[in-house]
């Protein structure tokens, strides 16, 4: 004779049965304390469920809910939603992804599984179930990733194409002072921009400045001998003749001449000093004045007229550095004079830079003008005859030009000549 088996646990079976039954999901067993090997099956409350033979009712874990009892398994939350709940009754304890995410997947347990929109798209949509919810950004626009919205690149930025996830920056000589703009603007002639991402526009060229050409980083400083008075130029002007500029770096006007000095050139970097001989005493000229015949000046930038020749002293030339001293047998008592006075008869001049001459003293004569001493006085009876006379003028010439000049013996000689010549037809 066969024993007869006990059911399992969770298990039952009529008298005679060849085999146990099971509580049906979502039922467990529980056993009859009265009678033994009896037990009744109890049905798992909302939020719970539980497979044929299963101990205990397990709660429904996060992402899941069940609304019913005596259920064998839970419901998922739909695409789109998660739920951090255990033992969930109702579907809404299912949340929508947040507006910027979405989530193709049942049954999610925490918000950590909605994707983020990717770069360059945006979603205004809470619970997307899928990336088409997420819609590319439009030009002059942008945004990161998870965005609700795209945005518009803000001044100093521009972006020309669609789904994109930044704003570029303008580059330095170009501005946008627009908000989602596709481009940026170049800096107009006269004005210069370093910055990057400028969004305020381009900076004016100050005087002594310029640029000639648009989408400039920077404006030039106006080179030596050229300056810019007014702002905002293309160029700069060269200095005017009577005029001079050297400092690069404050163009805006070009320094007048002063006194002393002169440029005869445009667009040059400095004026010139006038040179010896030659002066200047106004401003703003182009050239020097030589001094005058009777004046001379050693000096280099002479701002005033060239000074008088002093007495004793002459000069017959423009333009000269210096007087002339009167020779020896000449004089000159006044001043700025152009020439030397010849000492009249019975006088003389030993030496040079004379104001005036000596006369001779007693029993000396100086027969002829332009004397540089005088004579022993011949004492004769007689007149002197044309003979002695012509012997005198002769020893006279020939002794002031060799003494003063020596330079001048060749047309001494050549004189004494003619003389005696005179002397032997007489």
């Amino acid at each position: 004779m066969i024993a007869c088996i006990d059911c399992d646990i969770g298990r039952i079976a009529k008298p005679g049965s060849v085999e146990c039954s099971v509580c049906g999901t979502g039922k467990i067993k529980i056993d009859l304390p009265s009678t033994v090997g009896l037990y009744r099956c109890e049905t798992c409350a909302w939020g719970k469920f539980a497979q044929a033979g299963d101990d205990v009712c397990s709660n429904c874990s996060s992402g899941f809910y069940q609304p019913d009892s005596g259920s064998g398994e839970c419901v998922p939350c739909v695409a789109g939603k998660f739920s951090s709940t255990n033992g969930a009754v109702t579907p809404d304890v299912c949340r929508s992804c947040m507006a910027g995410k979405y989530s193709g997947a049942v049954g999610q347990a925490a918000e950590s599984s909605c994707n983020n929109c990717p770069p360059g798209t945006a979603s205004t949509t809470n619970g997307s179930t899928s990336v088409s919810f997420c819609t590319s950004c439009a030009v002059g626009k942008a945004s990161i990733s998870g965005s609700v919205a795209c945005v518009d690149c803000e001044q100093g930025k521009f972006q020309a194409q669609k789904k994109q996830m930044l704003c570029i920056n303008c580059i330095p000589g170009k501005y946008q002072t627009q908000i989602a703009q596709t481009g940026c603007v170049e800096c107009a002639v006269g004005r210069a921009s370093p910055r990057l991402a400028n969004g305020e526009g381009c900076a004016i060229c100050t005087k002594g400045r310029h640029q000639a050409t648009n989408g400039s980083t920077t404006c030039l400083n106006c080179i030596p001998g050229t300056y810019q008075a007014a702002k905002e130029q293309i160029n700069c002007i060269l200095c005017a003749v009577g005029s001079g500029s050297l400092n690069a770096s404050n163009g805006a006007e070009c320094e007048i001449c002063t006194k002393g000095r002169h440029q005869p050139h445009q667009g040059s970097t400095s004026c010139l000093d006038c040179i010896p001989g030659k002066y200047q005493s106004k401003r703003n000229q182009t050239g020097c004045v030589e001094c005058a015949a009777g004046r001379a000046s050693p000096t280099t930038a002479n701002k005033e007229e060239c000074a008088r020749c002093t007495t004793g002293r002459h000069q017959a030339t423009n333009g000269t550095t210096t007087c002339l001293d009167c020779i020896p047998g000449t004089y000159q008592n006044e001043n700025g004079a152009t020439s030397c006075l010849q000492c009249p008869v019975d006088t003389f001049a030993k030496t040079t830079r004379q104001s005036s001459c000596t006369k001779c003293p007693i029993g000396k004569q100086a027969d002829f003008i332009g004397s540089a001493q005088c004579q022993v006085k011949v004492s004769v009876n007689a007149t002197i005859d044309n003979s002695s006379k012509s012997l005198l003028l002769l020893l006279t010439t020939i002794n002031q030009m060799t003494t003063f000049h020596p330079s001048k013996m060749q047309s001494a000689v050549v004189l004494s000549g003619r003389i005696w010549r005179q002397l032997f037809q007489m």
